[in-house]
């Protein structure tokens, strides 16, 4: 297996056809083979100014130059400099006047959410390594969150406020790698993570940096102008592969078949590239003889219901919400003709069993059926996934002999709040027994009680039984399922019941 490309302050990292190393054990290691091709930097400046003003330092005007190349844009700021031409001349010079002035319009302890929506700074920078070497370019991405007025030199100056930490470190070393580094000077191969997902999402200069770099590399790698379009078309790209490990590859379809457990016998080279990663993940999880049905699904209405953007399915958490989410949107458009017909309460009875259903086949690993006609045979399915779940445990001895409460829960003192007809689930056998007797999965939630992350109780009130499923939010307790026997919902005036009582001794105590 191939170790990780890494490169910190002691070790470089090279690879041409034969890999090489150096090390703290191997100080000197050169290139042996000619790189294919050059980075030139006056290449990547000229992409970043088609977004981006040049300018040689920070600072707007007044102040030091810099070595540095930085690169931003300055069209929105002419209030600033109508407030600092207001100013008289020895502003600063007065007594008692401050060193400097802050123009802030973005505070990062409280607006982190939209910090990736900001306008950035970009610093440019060659690195010189030593001869026999690869030199690499870095571009340094910082929000831009304010302006500040100072005296530089005896002399007015504006600079430009930015974020203490970059957004992303991104390094174009001379042979066309690209790699990110983190805070410890780490090297570590490019790569579409959630993150940079988003900032791809919502930051349009950003986004033209990026395919525009990759346009360039493409005229090498031919594969990275399928990716740039990717990205200009959709805003991302949802496929986490590595990038120097997408270069192995000439086209999309070589791409997705390299990369994928079971691909579809479709040509992926006529289809979006992030439609062709997420019905291909999705098809691992599906019946192979429900694939024609998944494929038969129209592209738009596919990447609406697998909430498609940022979801990394290479994360197991990530998986289970996209394809309950896709179930429930799936199985919504087959069942019934329009959402907006069904009555609120069974729509949402309706979603439980279907949501319930893909978790549990994803927990099992049983494939998921899109073949169900009618909502009974979609609650046969999702009964027969239960029951799966639990022969599971059951064949598990030490599943069921396994405590379920911790021993200091939170959620004992709910216990002691509620009055004596709510029977708190305490143990992995009555929790097992709750699910029978409701005839829904809350068996399936046994390792988030034993986390203390939720608690179940089970109530009745003439004649309605609930399986209740209680949380703790802000330090308050709350709501966070209430259900009757097979998933059917809650009465509104039952839930409202619940919920006066836990504020009113949420209040008392």
């Amino acid at each position: 297996m191939e170790k990780p490309h890494v490169a910190t302050s002691w070790t470089y990292w090279i690879r041409t056809k034969r890999q090489t190393v150096r090390t703290r054990k191997n100080p000197i290691v050169k290139i042996k083979e000619k790189v294919s091709a050059e980075m030139d930097i006056n290449t990547v400046k000229e992409i970043v100014s088609r977004y981006y003003d040049h300018h040689d330092s920070k600072y707007v005007f007044g102040g030091r130059k810099s070595n540095v190349d930085y690169f931003y844009n300055t069209e929105r700021w002419d209030w600033y400099y109508d407030y600092w031409t207001s100013l008289e001349s020895d502003f600063f010079k007065k007594a008692g006047a401050p060193h400097n002035i802050y123009m802030n319009y973005y505070d990062e302890s409280v607006e982190k959410k939209k910090m990736l929506e900001l306008d950035m700074l970009v610093a440019l920078k060659k690195k010189k390594m030593p001869s026999g070497y690869m030199d690499y370019i870095t571009l340094v991405f910082h929000p831009i969150t304010g302006i500040e007025f100072r005296s530089t030199y005896g002399k007015p100056a504006m600079k430009v406020k930015t974020t203490y930490r970059p957004v992303l470190n991104m390094h174009l070393r001379e042979d066309g790698e690209l790699y990110w580094s983190g805070f410890n000077n780490t090297f570590y191969y490019f790569r579409f993570t959630s993150f940079l997902n988003r900032l791809l999402m919502r930051n349009e200069s950003f986004r033209n940096v990026l395919a525009d770099i990759f346009m360039m590399l493409g005229e090498e790698k031919k594969i990275l102008k399928d990716v740039a379009r990717t990205i200009r078309s959709d805003h991302y790209f949802a496929n986490p592969i590595k990038i120097h490990d997408a270069c192995k590859y000439r086209t999309p379809d070589e791409l997705i078949r390299g990369e994928s457990e079971q691909p579809l016998m479709i040509n992926y080279n006529r289809k979006n590239m992030n439609y062709s990663w997420y019905v291909t993940k999705v098809a691992e999880f599906i019946k192979p003889a429900d694939w024609g049905l998944l494929l038969s699904i129209p592209k738009d209405e596919f990447m609406e219901w697998i909430g498609a953007g940022v979801k990394n399915f290479s994360d197991p958490v990530m998986i289970k919400w996209a394809l309950s989410d896709f179930l429930v949107r799936y199985y919504a458009n087959r069942l019934f003709e329009t959402a907006e017909d069904i009555p609120k309460r069974i729509f949402k009875r309706f979603e439980f069993i279907a949501r319930d259903y893909g978790e549990l086949c994803i927990d099992t690993g049983e494939l998921i059926s899109l073949r169900k006609t009618r909502p009974r045979a979609l609650e046969n399915a999702h009964d027969a996934a239960r029951d799966q779940m639990v022969r599971y445990a059951q064949i598990n001895e030490a599943e069921f002999k396994q405590p379920l409460l911790a021993e200091d829960s939170k959620f004992l003192e709910l216990k002691e709040l509620l009055p004596d007809d709510f029977k708190m689930i305490d143990s992995t056998p009555a929790l097992y027994d709750e699910g029978e007797r409701q005839h829904n999965c809350v068996f399936n939630y046994r390792s988030k009680v034993r986390n203390d992350k939720i608690a179940i109780f089970h109530w009745d009130i003439d004649g309605r039984e609930y399986t209740i499923e209680f949380g703790r939010e802000r330090g308050a307790y709350c709501i966070r399922q209430m259900v009757q026997k097979y998933n059917r919902p809650a009465l509104p005036e039952d839930v409202e019941i619940v919920r006066k009582y836990l504020k009113e001794k949420t209040n008392n105590r």
